[in-house]
């Protein structure tokens, strides 16, 4: 049977690693199946089944590596050289355990920051306390704005018409009057296929509140009216800094929410864009993709996107990517009419 990736609404003992899995949490789920898998421990028994294959893969990829590398390319623009994903569900929940006081990280440097970024120090700068954050996990927070998104948003499909065809509904009077189409029938619908949506939530501490929340809402907001019009979204919220290893290098933090074919409530993710989404929740996220590689995360989190100086959306044709860029530093108001405009202009491409 197809495995498939869900929200499990019921707790249960993973087959693979014997740990409990709770109502809320990713796993991988097989019909008619007794006991289910984590989603990480899923895809490694899938990634071992198929080691044996990629063998001959692999040495086929080692080959044609020594042949590229003796043609130099000057990248168009300067790419992410550390790239990495956490999946929402481990994030809260490693967030969480740190917060309660457990060891969650290798390194003690890494344990110490996740715990200062837990406990809110100091609440106006991470976004809330321990207690809010924790809630707004559970039960989600809520981002006003979604229910009167369609007076805004363009759709995605156009309205279809009637034609006239050589078959489809007959119509008498046509017929009788020896028209040469005398069937009426409905245009295809344009639609479009799965696609994936990465945001980068990354500014300057001097940007004000509003301003990020602005911006969070059109991003909710567009993957809200994407998903009701039933377009396949794999959705990844980024937290992307230069110099979070103190090698000056970009860092590529991304928080999977949503996988494609996943049926996910966005309530279940809606804290990534509380006050506390990118201080307390995004810059953990960060130091556990170190902490996976043996590194310590800058204390201060690197040095952010300084090169991001305009608000932009992106289109990579290849792997059907759209990609929300903010300010860094910000400009007072969130353009919500070009980044619209920018949007529609995307969707377009991607149909």
């Amino acid at each position: 049977m197809e495995a498939r990736a869900i929200i499990s609404k019921y707790s249960g003992k993973c087959r693979t690693c014997k740990k409990p899995y709770a109502p809320g949490d990713r796993i991988l789920w097989v019909k008619g199946r007794t006991g289910q898998d984590h989603l990480e421990c899923g895809k490694s028994n899938q990634t071992v089944s198929q080691s044996k294959q990629s063998e001959k893969q692999a040495e086929t990829a080692k080959a044609d590596a020594a042949k590229a590398e003796k043609v130099k390319a000057v990248p168009a623009k300067e790419v992410a050289v550390h790239s990495h994903e956490i999946s929402w569900s481990d994030l809260k929940r490693l967030w969480i355990e740190a917060g309660e006081g457990k060891t969650v990280m290798e390194l003690p440097h890494n344990q110490r920051f996740i715990r200062e970024h837990t406990q809110g120090i100091n609440s106006l700068w991470h976004g809330g306390s321990f207690s809010d954050v924790k809630r707004w996990i559970t039960h989600g927070y809520q981002v006003d704005g979604l229910a009167g998104l369609g007076d805004n948003f363009k759709p995605t499909e156009s309205r279809r018409r009637l034609q006239y065809a050589e078959e489809g509904e007959l119509q008498l009077d046509l017929a009788y009057s020896g028209f040469d189409y005398p069937f009426l029938e409905w245009e295809k619908r344009e639609r479009i296929p799965g696609l994936s949506i990465s945001a980068t939530v990354m500014y300057s501490a001097g940007v004000s509140i509003e301003e990020v929340r602005e911006y969070e809402l059109f991003i909710a907001q567009t993957c809200y009216a994407l998903e009701s019009q039933g377009v396949d979204l794999k959705v990844a919220i980024r937290y992307d800094s230069k110099n979070l290893l103190g090698d000056y290098k970009p860092f590529e933090v991304r928080v999977v929410v949503k996988e494609e074919n996943e049926a996910v409530d966005f309530a279940s993710w809606s804290a990534l864009f509380s006050p506390a989404g990118m201080r307390a929740l995004g810059f953990s996220a960060g130091a556990i993709c170190c902490d996976r590689i043996s590194k310590p995360v800058s204390g201060s989190y690197g040095n952010g996107l300084p090169e991001n100086s305009r608000y932009r959306v992106d289109w990579n044709p290849e792997t059907r990517e759209i990609h929300f860029v903010p300010n860094y530093f910000g400009q007072k108001r969130f353009p919500r009419e070009e980044m619209q405009r920018q949007l529609e202009d995307v969707l377009k491409q991607a149909k």
